[in-house]
C-alpha cells in the first residue's frame, strides 16, 4: 500500500512537472512566447497564447527552445530553455513571417516552386492553384533573404532568382515579396531577377517538399515520352515516304527517270530510249530564263554614325535633354497610363497621390517619385519596401529616364513613353 502511494506521488510530480510553463522575462513591449523543437519548425504561433505586457509571463507547450514574438515589430528570438528566459534586443535577430506573392503579367502564377536561401538554411515549397501565387515563411533570419522561383517557360525549365532587404526595423511587421515572372510572349525580368533556362536545374536544396522529387521524376518520364512518340512518328512519315516512292518507281520507272531528269538528277539514259532522249535534249535546248538586271541602291552615308545603348547599371544622375516630347506617359503593362505632369509625381497606394493604385497591395504608401523638369524625367525611389527597379537595376540613387525605360515597383510594370 504504502509502495503504491509513493508510485502515484512520483508520477503526479512529473506530470506537474512536464505540464509547468517556463518562465519568460521580456523587455517592455508585447510579446507571446511558447515551446518549439526546432528553428526549421517554427509556424505560426499557437491560438489562444496569452500576451506578456507587464514583462513577466509563461511560455506553454514542448519542445527544448523557447520562441518569444515580439507583437509590435513581427520580429522573433528563440532561445534554448531555462528555468527563466531573459531574452535582450540583441536576441530577436528573426522576422517571425514573410511572405512572397509570385505573379507573371499581374495575375497569381499557378505552379511553380520557390526556394528560400537566407544564409543558414535552405527550404524549397511547391505553389500550386490553391495557393494563388503566394507562401509564407516562418522564423527568416534578417538580413537579405535569397528567393528563386522555379518554372516552366516556353516548354523549358526557367529560374528567377531575387534578393531582397529585410531590415530588423522595417514598416510592415510580416513584410511580403513580390516577384514578377518573365512574360512569356515579352520574354522579359522584372526588377533585379535573372533569368535562366537550363534542361538540368540545378539540385534543389536541403530541405524539401514532401512528394517534390515523385513530381519533378513524373514530369520529366512524361517528357521522355513524349519525345519518343515524336521520334517514332518522324520514322513512320519517313518509311511511308520511302516506300510510296519505290511503288511509283516499281510502277513506271521511265516516268519517275524522266522526272529527275527533268529536276536536275544525273539519270543515265537507256540507249533503246528514243523518247527519253528527244526529252533529255528539249529539257537542255529550253533557255532558262534570266533575272532582270537589278539597280543600284545609293547610300547617302556609308558609313552611319553608331548608336549608343544606354547602360542599365548605371545609376547616377545625367542633365540634359533625354529625348521626351512635352507630353511623356508612364504606361502600365494593363494598358493605364498618366501623362507625367511638370514637377514632382509621386507613386503609391496612398490614395490622392498625382498616380495612385490603391488596391496594389505590393506598392508602398509612397513607392517613387518622377520629378519632371522640361523634358528630363528623375526617378527615386523612396525607400519603399519592395524596392524599385529601373530596365532590371534596383535604383539606389536619382537616375534619368530615356523613353523606353521599363520600371518594376511590386509586382507593378511600367514602360516610360515619349
Amino acid at each position: 500500500m504504502i509502495k503504491s502511494a509513493i508510485i502515484f506521488t512520483l508520477a503526479a510530480a512529473a506530470v506537474c512537472a512536464f505540464g509547468a510553463g517556463i518562465e519568460v522575462d521580456t523587455p517592455p513591449g508585447n510579446y507571446q512566447a511558447w515551446l518549439v523543437e526546432s528553428v526549421i519548425k517554427i509556424g505560426p504561433p499557437p491560438k489562444g497564447l496569452v500576451s506578456i505586457t507587464s514583462g513577466k509571463g509563461v511560455a506553454d507547450g514542448t519542445g527544448p527552445l523557447v520562441a518569444i514574438l515580439n507583437v509590435d515589430n513581427g520580429n522573433l528570438a528563440v532561445i534554448t530553455k531555462a528555468n527563466v528566459v531573459k531574452p535582450t534586443p540583441k536576441d530577436f535577430i528573426y522576422a517571425e513571417s514573410v511572405s512572397v506573392s509570385i505573379q507573371r503579367d499581374s495575375k497569381p502564377i499557378d505552379t511553380a516552386s520557390v526556394t528560400l536561401k537566407d544564409g543558414t538554411r535552405g527550404q524549397t515549397i511547391l505553389i500550386d492553384p490553391s495557393r494563388k501565387g503566394r507562401y509564407t515563411f516562418y522564423a527568416v533570419p534578417l538580413g537579405k533573404p535569397e528567393f528563386t522561383v522555379s518554372f516552366v517557360s516556353s516548354g523549358k525549365d526557367s529560374s528567377v532568382t531575387q534578393v531582397f532587404d529585410l531590415p530588423k526595423v522595417r514598416t510592415d511587421a510580416s513584410p511580403t515579396f513580390s516577384i514578377a515572372l518573365p512574360s512569356q510572349l515579352l520574354n522579359a525580368t522584372g526588377g533585379a531577377s535573372t533569368e535562366t533556362e537550363s534542361q538540368n536545374p540545378a539540385s534543389p536544396p536541403n530541405q524539401t517538399t514532401p512528394g517534390s522529387g515523385n513530381k519533378n521524376q513524373s514530369s520529366l518520364f512524361s517528357r521522355s515520352v513524349g519525345k519518343l512518340v515524336q521520334l517514332l512518328l518522324g520514322f513512320a512519315v519517313v518509311g511511308a515516304l520511302i516506300y510510296g516512292g519505290y511503288w511509283i518507281f516499281k510502277k513506271d520507272p521511265k516516268a519517275v527517270a524522266t522526272r529527275l531528269r527533268a529536276m536536275g538528277a544525273p539519270i543515265p539514259l537507256d540507249p533503246d530510249d528514243q523518247q527519253a532522249q528527244f526529252d533529255a535534249a528539249s529539257a537542255v535546248a529550253a533557255p532558262m530564263p534570266q533575272p532582270a538586271p537589278q539597280s543600284p541602291i545609293l547610300l547617302d552615308d556609308s558609313a552611319p554614325t553608331p548608336i549608343v545603348a544606354p547602360n542599365p547599371s548605371s545609376n547616377t544622375s545625367i542633365s540634359g535633354n533625354s529625348g521626351f516630347s512635352d507630353r511623356p506617359r508612364l504606361v502600365r503593362s494593363n494598358g493605364e497610363d498618366w501623362i507625367i505632369q511638370e514637377g514632382s509625381s509621386i507613386i503609391g497606394r496612398e490614395p490622392g497621390l498625382p498616380i495612385s493604385l490603391v488596391d496594389e497591395s505590393t506598392l508602398s504608401r509612397k513607392q517613387a517619385e518622377i520629378h519632371r523638369q522640361g523634358n528630363v524625367l528623375t526617378f527615386r525611389d523612396l525607400n519603399s519596401t519592395n524596392g524599385s527597379y529601373v530596365n532590371g537595376r534596383k535604383v539606389d540613387s536619382d537616375l534619368v529616364l530615356n523613353p523606353g525605360d521599363s520600371i518594376q515597383l511590386g509586382a507593378v510594370i511600367f514602360k516610360v513613353e515619349a
